[in-house]
């Protein structure tokens, strides 16, 4: 795709903080590689799981989204709207039945 299309990215380990280290993703240059091949192109959102939490964070200018985990205490997922020239995250706690944190982005 060309570089200015928007790109939303999914994978399983995290890029920053708990349990991001320790596995064959965080303790190679993949992070490095990756960070380098998406630089010029217009992520609009990266989503990971293994972390079993639901929050966002920035990593290298991306937002960074954690959908939440499936079990473990507190169940939750994630429902993303992407729209031309926008993009709303927002998660639902599965144990409570109410819809939690939303977060809404716009890009060109």
């Amino acid at each position: 795709v060309s570089p200015d299309r928007p790109v939303l990215l999914f994978f399983h380990f995290p890029l920053e903080g708990p349990w991001s280290t320790g596995n064959w993703f965080g303790d190679g240059p993949f992070r490095d590689k990756l960070a380098k091949a998406i630089e010029q192109r217009k992520i609009i959102g990266i989503f990971h799981g293994h972390h079993h939490a639901r929050g966002q964070y920035v990593w290298h200018g991306v937002d960074v989204y954690k959908p939440g985990p499936a079990k473990d205490g507190l169940p939750s997922f994630a429902v993303v709207h992407v729209t031309r020239g926008s993009m709303t995250v927002a998660w639902r706690d599965g144990t409570a039945d109410r819809w939690l944190d939303t977060h809404t982005k716009h890009f060109d």
